[in-house]
């Protein structure tokens, strides 16, 4: 079974009303240096600057209970109002549009005590176009393949199927570095020690696939943090993905894609009750970086946006809610144009008012989901059930529901209209239950000396049975910490 048919098969989203954000503890106690694995939540900040980011950190991230943020690439580039021009890189100092050096390491800094770790996009396969010379790295036209004696191409890219044209040409223009010469491997390792002594924890390799597996280890093998995480930019083959595993972890794309090909429509159910069969042909789970979308998707309209509504967010809910993979959100901006940069204000970032999906949004302004109830519920409910299988499969025509362990129950509705729902076992005990999609990541609250639910209160039977009603691509989740 693929594992688009499997998406295909759920199709949930949050109830439309959702309630409002509640005040939750600070990070602040937790230590900085994490291991990003499946317990973990991580969420690309797209365009962030870093003065925004680090009260977003401190504020926003760290309360919602992000672990871990991939930031903008740091380094000096050319100048421009794309955001592409952040990835044409001039030198490796740190001086951009997005702010100086003090203030990345005041971001880092503030990121850390909130419990937040940092993940800078390294962008080191290539410099900006135009130009083979760099004299603040310095390179110099030897260092590139356009003019080296042993891995010379002078032209772009045109057959993704030559593996040596693929690492060895140039990527749109791109200036293509050589990679395997010892002297740029030292300047990039240069590069990426700085900024491991600044604070960040570990790297996403921007287009990863055009550097030699050899070459990344070799660059790698000289920094001062061999624990330093590597999440890899590797879209199809050749080369076959899986062999960046040594260096480090994979973004997903299949995953991504399926969520698009599941959730523009209704789906039914009826063939999901196949315990974990979707992850067969996905890789090593702890090393797949699982994503809705990221930029370059959200662009090329291949993955859900947040123009998708609750389909989005319901692919959030879905990626949140199962055991495989590293799961990253995402927050970026509105936009019409293909090459506009978010707006800001008193050079800030601006976040679209709400908790939740909106049926419409202020172009430039940044679509904030690490504010939203249900992903705020979802992040707790993600972590709770960490290490636990999928159990209690249950499926009928448009509906898919299951367990986690004992911890945990889930339940899509794909119908087009409500359904009511009884007798679905859940493996929890009996009591009534605070829905975290619609109650967020405090669903039980007290009012008038009673425990009572934010959201949705949801009713486990004896027997640990279910009966619930949801609207039409609505989700809950239930777990022990939410009985009330």
């Amino acid at each position: 079974m693929t594992l688009t048919r499997i998406f295909k098969a759920i199709v949930a989203v949050v109830a439309a009303s959702l309630i409002g954000l509640v005040a939750v503890p600070s990070q602040a106690n937790v230590t900085p240096s994490q291991t990003i694995n499946e317990s973990t939540v991580g969420m690309q900040m797209f365009m962030w600057n870093w003065k925004s980011l680090a009260t977003e950190c401190r504020t926003q991230l760290g309360p919602a209970g992000v672990n871990w943020i991939l930031v903008m690439p740091p380094q000096q580039s050319i100048d421009g109002g794309s955001w592409w021009t952040h990835y044409q890189p001039t030198a490796y100092t740190l001086d951009s549009n997005l702010g100086s050096e003090a203030d990345f390491t005041r971001m880092v800094s503030s990121c850390n005590e909130a419990g937040v770790d940092v993940i800078a996009d390294a962008v080191i396969n290539h410099m900006a176009s135009g130009s083979y010379s760099f004299p603040e790295v310095p390179y110099t036209n030897t260092n590139f393949h356009y003019f080296s004696p042993t891995h010379n191409c002078q032209a772009d890219i045109q057959n993704y199927s030559n593996v040596t044209e693929v690492q060895d040409c140039q990527l749109g223009g791109l200036v293509d570095l050589a990679t395997e010469e010892p002297y740029v491997q030292g300047k990039i390792a240069g590069y990426l020690n700085h900024l491991l002594s600044l604070g960040v924890k570990g790297f996403r390799v921007d287009a990863a696939k055009h550097i030699p597996v050899a070459d990344l280890a070799a660059i790698k093998a000289q920094l001062t943090d061999q624990s330093a995480f590597f999440v890899n930019e590797v879209i199809g083959g050749p080369p076959e993905p899986t062999t960046y595993y040594q260096i480090g972890a994979l973004f997903s794309f299949d995953w991504s894609s399926g969520l698009k090909s599941a959730f523009g429509t209704f789906n039914g159910a009826s063939d999901l009750d196949v315990p974990n069969s979707q992850y067969r042909g996905m890789g090593t789970s702890n090393l797949e970086v699982t994503m809705v979308t990221n930029h370059d998707t959200e662009r090329n309209g291949s993955a859900l946006t947040y123009a998708d509504g609750k389909r989005y967010l319901m692919g959030m809910i879905y990626t949140l809610s199962e055991p495989f993979g590293d799961p990253m959100l995402y927050s970026g901006y509105a936009f019409s144009d293909f090459n506009e940069a978010p707006v800001l204000k008193s050079g800030l970032n601006v976040c679209n008012s709400g908790a939740g999906v909106k049926s419409s949004y202020v172009q430039g302004q940044m679509i904030c989901v690490d504010r939203w109830t249900a992903v705020q519920g979802m992040i707790r409910w993600h972590k709770f059930v960490n290490g636990e299988t999928k159990v209690n499969h249950w499926s009928n025509n448009n509906s898919y529901g299951y367990g986690r362990g004992a911890k945990g129950y889930v339940l899509f509705n794909s119908a087009a209209s409500t359904q009511k729902y009884k007798g679905i076992k859940t493996g929890l005990a009996a009591g009534n239950y605070c829905d975290v999609v619609s109650g967020g990541k405090t669903p039980v609250i007290i009012s008038k000396g009673k425990r009572v639910c934010r959201g949705l209160t949801v009713v486990v039977a004896k027997g640990g049975v279910m009966a619930t009603t949801l609207p039409s691509m609505t989700a809950l989740a239930i777990a022990t910490y939410s009985k009330r």
